[in-house]
């Protein structure tokens, strides 16, 4: 609370007039004021008394947001050591799940963890961990993972004790995912030490490659090296090499050939890496008893390595660990320094209000009066009274700011976080038969289990609060449900700025910040100067626009805003959206008051013209590779946070200003309007309709470099008020594009303040969008006074005409020709003496419309004839790039050209764009819809395809990991899975096999999931799709889902402005009764395999509907409701019905009955907590119900129906019938399900879906799940 208010103290509003000046109604505030400061000063007193000597340097208040980079931090019980540094090398052979299925894995996981705990150890590579995509490293165990995920025996990981994590950092721009580097700060300030990864290739691969590998890390250390940095560093490899190299042990001389000997020589020789192998002489780290693990240390290095015996693994696998004691010293932190200090999430800012309801009554009537203060609004005419407009803001503004963060500190709102610490030590019972940390001479064994026991508990403690929180959110808000959901599957890596000098050495946190911010400043400065003339007219053009401006804006009596709009806009901003100082909690009061201060204090801003001087733009990086360690500034995208009424004054002056800037920008501009799959399938139409009229085109892709950091902001004023953009509404904007003051925060360290005046413009904006699109039809301008567009169909006659030009050399053979009628005959005279470029330009001046240049945001998408034209429209672009101040970008993001129906032109021949060279392409990402040169649409489908097995495996591995049952991962799929992995499939009606094809590919892909969810292999035969997806109840196959976009994407389509170019596309093909495109492909999809009405059908559109994206929405709402969701969910139910008739006819499901199969899962079925093992068996179930038979997996990947005989009681074929009801083996298993069975067929009851309450469900489920893994160990094979 102390540094808070010294923060709002220094924030005051000072006066700059006579204050007599004001009316006698707003003369009230001298009272308000000296009450207020009396209420501040005795605040500061408390909090002073508390705080006594203590000095608060470091610490600060959630409503100042942070502490100046600079400032000292204060330790908070901070326990800081240095130790010898401790490596361990492990090979787990997928020990922690791919090996024996991921039902081990956490078992196994928190073996390994605490064995590493009770050895000390700071760093283990792990060779082979073979963790699958989408797992998820369990928080708060003390590590913290680095490494690729991947299932297969090709990476390698290390886990890294977060104790020491200060210390340890990647070195990224060497090494791939089966060597990683990393350095060790030494705390003495001398050469960090470098660490080396390794997983070597396997004997099986070719030598050329094996040797290879080493030559690589041989060039990564030689570049490491160059660096002043690493210039004396040692270097500690440690790994599995996958090589015997000679020396090891006697039996590695037997398998020691040329390559082995090659790889030593680079591992060994001083011309090399000149490592010693520091192995302990003839120890075998094989059960075989050669040697294929390795740590070895430069020579100046001691190490000290020792061999853990066979008995104490605690994973299954063949090797043995390494582990080493280097003479190095690390520092260990044993407590985290850092604090954060922030307003509490979901607090309850109502309550905290109640006491200071009338102030901000107060506050709200006086800014109410404020703005209707008519001797100011005429003051305005002129520009005159600044500084008061401006105090009559400020004070404003500060009143709300002081009143809020008082009541927030009064009503114990602040949250203090210490993030890094692991979980506190529990200490045992006396009922523990395992000693107590008290007890002296704790054997290693004794140790390790005490630690497993407790990182058991912590894991399945944390487990169940998990789900218990997930389920009650999902209750009352679902938005914060899959938040939640979202951050546990994949957690946000605290950014670290890890920005180096000149020299490669690592900048302090206050350098970094520092630097950060200038390169920030640097991105606002635009992409040049532009030009003397445009700079002139468009200064003399803003001057002349402020002046009219202020003259209607002071002719303006009425309120800026009504209250229904001010309402409005505070019901929709968004409660999770971060805000500075305040959260945005504090305006969605629903309290009088608080409605009364907001309005009247949006009021007073329009009306004064005059932002808050407190207002700031917070920019909170955010690194764009995932990892959170930023080593270069690209690696940023700059996240911006403004003020929670700034938030509100946005949407509601976009509300009154869209029309306006949407007819300026046209329909060249959808970003923020229409949809973009509406832009993709009318890009698709034009170059499918050309193709089936045999004509050329070429389609080139652009982005704008930094487009909202580069926006000319002077332009841009200039630019809405040509779009008509008057009074208040445009001076406001003035204000907005005025100096405006920005700041760095990573965690609690603050950058200083700077200034942007010329450039950028928020990404955090709710206009941004709107106001990026008004500055592009600078661009889509300047494009369509030099460029035409691209025909979408030309005249049939003259078309032909060109092609019998091909074929008749003279007049004779075109009279004999049946196609040419007199028209044709025309058209081929006036074609044949022209050369074929003149012949297509001649076409396209015969084509109703003309597809232009299209801008969806900042992408800029060029479709040309040919060559010599896409070169004359890349150099317009450019020029006007340079006039207004902007570039497209290079790179991997530079200009890309996809042929469609024509040779590939040469790069050269399509000229630059802004510098940068196009590429000419086979393929190209429009949006997010992949297209080929052929227009097969078979790269979309296997990129569909493919990410839908990709994300359905992460989300199983990662939901299993975070504690969660197959009921709520199923229950994710639409939401997690289907909307990504489905984004842009909208194409694949016109797949070159046909839409029925593109269809059974994607629900193969579904049916891989769905296995997944069970916890069956992708290549195990279940024998019916539709059993499956009724397990896990996936009731609507993908390929539907995929039939109801197209449906969807058409109803958008026909909604459309009649001018807007997808619309004009598509009367262009209706017209010109154009086959074979995207239209006709989808009406098969919409009519034949859904069967569902055109929209057009249903309801009569109206121009009004067309132009109204509010009425846009509510028919689209509509269709979808009553017509199409109802007819998808008939379908797949009857498709659903009749396949498990099927299955049940011919005896493969165990079950008659199929009703519960058919309805979503319930409530208590997703959220009950139930533990990892219990979901194991769970799956178990599952499984033996869809396949009928037994759930063991033979090494073909396939299940077993019956063994030869029983192993527990010695009956002869036995199946799932004889365990469940026959084997006394399973009696204590059969007992509980008996007691809460209701049936009296034993094996129909305990195979039949669901239950009535959780207490049947768990025995059915330990009934079948218990004696299937009973079985499975006896006969020692796996199970899902």
């Amino acid at each position: 609370m102390l540094r808070d208010i010294e923060a709002l103290l220094l924030d005051l509003p000072r006066f700059s007039f006579d204050p007599e000046s004001l009316p006698p109604p707003l003369q009230t505030y001298r009272i308000f004021q000296q009450g207020l400061r009396q209420a501040l000063s005795e605040a500061q007193a408390s909090a002073s008394a508390a705080a006594g000597t203590r000095p608060p340097t470091g610490v600060y208040g959630p409503w100042q947001g942070g502490r100046l980079a600079q400032e000292q931090v204060t330790s908070h019980a901070t326990v800081s050591s240095a130790a010898h540094l401790r490596v361990a090398a492990l090979n787990l052979r997928g020990g922690l799940g791919a090996h024996g299925g991921i039902k081990h894995r956490q078992g196994r996981l928190l073996a390994l963890v605490a064995q590493l705990q009770a050895e000390h150890i700071h760093i283990a590579v792990l060779s082979e961990p073979r963790l699958g995509p989408g797992f998820t490293w369990p928080a708060n165990l003390g590590y913290t993972f680095l490494g690729e995920r991947s299932t297969l025996p090709d990476t390698v990981a290390v886990i890294i004790d977060d104790r020491c994590l200060s210390a340890v950092s990647q070195v990224a721009e060497v090494g791939n995912s089966r060597a990683l580097w990393l350095a060790v700060s030494a705390p003495d300030g001398a050469a960090p030490l470098l660490i080396l990864a390794a997983y070597g290739l396997h004997k099986l691969k070719a030598p050329l490659a094996r040797i290879g590998f080493w030559q690589d890390r041989l060039q990564d250390a030689q570049g490491l090296r160059r660096q002043p940095l690493f210039r004396h560093s040692a270097i500690l490899l440690a790994g599995d090499v996958n090589a015997h190299l000679p020396g090891l042990t006697a039996s590695n001389q037997h398998y020691c050939g040329q390559t082995e000997r090659a790889i030593h020589s680079i591992i060994s020789d001083r011309a090399n890496l000149g490592l010693w192998i520091c192995n302990p002489p003839g120890a075998p780290t094989l059960e075989a008893g050669t040697a294929l693990d390795v740590i070895a240390a430069s020579p100046n290095l001691r190490t000290q390595v020792t061999v853990q015996p066979a008995d104490q693994k605690t994973v299954p696998s063949d090797h043995l660990h390494l582990f080493a004691t280097v003479d190095v010293q690390v520092p260990v932190q044993d407590k985290q320094q850092d604090l954060t200090v922030q307003w509490a999430r979901n607090a309850d800012w109502g309550q905290a209000a109640q006491p200071v309801l009338p102030a901000l009554l107060f506050v709200g009537s006086w800014a109410a009066l404020a703005s209707r203060w008519a001797a100011m609004r005429e003051k305005l005419r002129r520009d005159q009274w600044v500084g008061v407009r401006q105090w009559l803001v400020d004070i404003a503004a500060w009143w709300r700011a002081v009143i809020f963060t008082l009541a927030g500190h009064v009503a114990g709102l602040v949250l203090f976080r210490k993030p890094g610490l692991g979980p506190r030590k529990k200490q045992c019972s006396p009922e523990d038969w395992l000693h107590t940390a008290t007890t002296p001479n704790l054997s290693s064994i004794e140790l390790r289990i005490q630690e497993e026991s407790r990182l058991a508990h912590h894991v399945y403690d944390k487990g169940r609060r998990l789900i218990a929180r997930h389920a009650r959110l999902w209750n009352l808000d679902r938005t914060l449900a899959d938040k939640l959901l979202s951050a546990t599957l994949k957690p946000k890596q605290g950014v670290v700025l890890a920005l180096r000098d000149s020299d490669g050495r690592e900048l302090s946190q206050a350098r970094a910040i520092a630097v950060l911010t200038q390169d920030l400043v640097n991105r606002a400065a635009g992409k040049g100067q532009g030009t003397p003339a445009m700079n002139s007219m468009v200064d003399a053009e803003v001057r002349v626009a402020r002046a009219e401006a202020l003259v209607e804006a002071a002719s303006q009596t009425q309120d800026p805003f009504t209250w229904q709009e001010v309402t409005n806009a505070m019901k929709h901003l968004g409660k999770a959206k971060a805000s500075v100082r305040l959260p945005r909690a504090c305006a969605h009061i629903d309290a009088y008051p608080v409605t009364l201060l907001t309005w009247g204090l949006c009021c007073l801003i329009a009306a004064t013209c005059k932002l808050p001087s407190m207002w700031i733009r917070e920019v909170c990086p955010v690194d764009k590779t995932g990892s959170g360690l930023i080593r270069l500034t690209k690696q940023v995208r700059p996240v911006t946070c403004v003020d929670d009424i700034e938030a509100i004054l946005d949407t509601i002056w976009l509300g009154h200003v869209r029309p306006e800037l949407e007819k300026f920008m046209g329909f060249q501009q959808s970003g923020g309007r229409f949809d973009h799959i509406t832009v993709v399938l009318g890009v698709t139409l034009l170059l499918q309709a050309r193709k089936s009229q045999q004509l050329p085109s070429l389609l080139q892709i652009a982005d704008l470099e930094q487009g909202y950091e580069s926006v000319w902001r002077q332009a841009l004023r200039c630019l809405t008020r040509r779009a008509r953009i008057k009074g208040w509404h445009w001076l406001l904007l003035d204000a907005w594009l005025g100096k405006e003051t920005l700041r760095v925060r990573v965690g609690g360290a603050l950058g200083f303040a700077v200034s942007l005046v010329q450039h950028s413009i928020g990404q955090g904006k709710v206009s941004g969008t709107h106001l990026f699109g008004t500055f592009a039809t600078a661009l889509t301008s300047a494009w369509e006074s030099c460029c035409s567009g691209l025909a979408v169909t030309v005249d049939p006659a003259a078309n032909l005409a060109r092609h019998l030009c091909v074929h008749f050399s003279n007049e004779a053979g075109l009279e004999a020709s049946p196609l040419a009628n007199q028209q044709v005959r025309y058209w081929v005279r006036q074609l044949s003496p022209l050369p074929n470029s003149a012949q297509l330009q001649m076409l396209e001046g015969t084509a109703p419309f003309l597809f232009p240049y299209q801008q969806y945001v900042d992408d800029g998408i060029i479709l040309a004839l040919d060559a010599p034209a896409l070169a004359k429209a890349n150099c317009t672009l450019t020029d006007a790039c340079l006039s207004w101040r902007h570039k497209f970008a290079g790179g991997k993001k530079g200009p890309r050209v996809l042929p469609v129906h024509t040779q590939p032109p040469s790069s050269d021949a399509c000229g630059t764009l802004c510098g940068e060279k196009v590429v000419v392409c086979d393929h190209v990402t429009l949006l997010v819809v992949h297209l080929e040169s052929d227009l097969s649409m078979n790269m979309q489908l296997q990129h569909t395809a493919a990410v839908m097995r990709g994300e359905g495996c992460k989300l199983a591995s990662g939901m299993s990991t975070a504690g969660f049952g197959m009921p709520a991962t199923a229950a994710q799929f639409s939401l997690r899975i289907a909307s990504k992995a489905l984004a842009g499939s909208e194409v694949l009606a016109s797949y070159q096999g046909g839409f029925k094809k593109a269809a059974e590919q994607i629900n193969q892909a579904q049916y891989v999931v769905a296995k997944a969810f069970l916890g069956i292999p992708a290549t195990a035969s279940v024998g019916s799709w539709a059993a499956v997806f009724a397990e896990t109840r996936l009731l609507i196959r993908a390929g539907t889902m995929v039939a109801q976009r197209i449906a969807m994407a058409r109803a958008r389509i026909s909604l459309l402005p009649v001018h807007h170019p997808t619309s004009l596309a598509v009367q262009c093909i209706q017209t010109g009764d154009i086959q074979n495109t995207w239209w006709q492909h989808s009406q098969q999809v919409v009519c034949e395999y859904l069967q569902v009405p055109e929209l057009w059908h249903t309801v009569q559109i109206t121009d009004e509907m067309r132009n109204s994206a509010a009425g846009r929405k509510r028919a689209l709402a509509a269709y979808k409701r009553q017509h199409v969701l109802p007819r998808v969910k008939a379908l797949e139910a009857t498709w659903l019905q009749t396949q498990l008739q099927g299955v049940l006819t011919e005896a493969i499901l165990p079950y008659s009955s199929i009703s519960p199969a058919l309805t979503p899962w319930k409530a208590n079925e997703r959220w009950a907590y139930w533990p990892p093992s219990r979901w194991h068996l769970h799956r178990i179930w599952c499984t033996a119900r869809v396949t009928g038979a037994l759930p063991l997996l033979t090494p073909d990947s396939s299940f077993l129906r019956i063994v030869p005989f029983c192993p527990f009681c010695g009956t002869q074929a036995a199946g799932i019938f004889h365990l469940t009801v026959d084997c006394p083996a399973m009696d204590d298993l059969r007992g509980p399900f008996q007691s809460v069975s209701e049936g009296h067929n034993l094996f129909a009851e305990a195979m039949k879906p669901g239950g009535l309450s959780e207490s049947q469900a768990i025995a059915k489920v330990h009934l079948v799940g218990g004696a299937v893994a009973r079985l499975a160990q006896a006969l020692h094979m796996e199970t899902v």
